[in-house]
């Protein structure tokens, strides 16, 4: 959640309590530049190659497969990389493993929150 969730809700449904901002964000960066292209070097990909990634839980309800199949229409510079853990992740893997494309999905597993800044700072869509 974040603050305009909390206050359109606020608005919404006044008659409820007051809603309060629990973060899960992880530590500030000194600098992002050592780390900027740490999803490239980690996947051994071109740099001029973008990057749509997904990173969290990897579960059913997020819809991942539906992603997935969409990887086999992405133009040549894009590449989906979906980093996280799940009891779901077998089941993509199988799944891209049958595109036609198989190389515009890749998966990393997922990190330990207090380093996990390092690995999304760099210019990449996520979802």
């Amino acid at each position: 959640m974040n603050e305009g969730i909390v206050n359109y809700f606020a608005r919404q449904y006044s008659k409820f309590p007051p809603a309060y901002v629990v973060t899960n964000a992880c530590e500030e960066l000194d600098s992002f530049e050592e780390h900027k292209h740490i999803l490239h070097e980690s996947l051994e990909l071109p740099l001029h190659k973008k990057i749509l990634l997904y990173h969290g839980q990897i579960v059913e309800e997020r819809g991942l497969d539906v992603l997935i199949g969409a990887a086999d229409h992405l133009s040549d510079d894009w590449v989906i990389v979906l980093m996280g853990w799940g009891e779901y992740l077998s089941y993509l893997q199988r799944l891209a493993s049958n595109l036609k494309y198989k190389e515009k999905v890749r998966f990393l597993p997922g990190v330990e929150r207090k380093y996990l800044l390092h690995w999304i700072v760099v210019r990449a869509l996520k979802l």
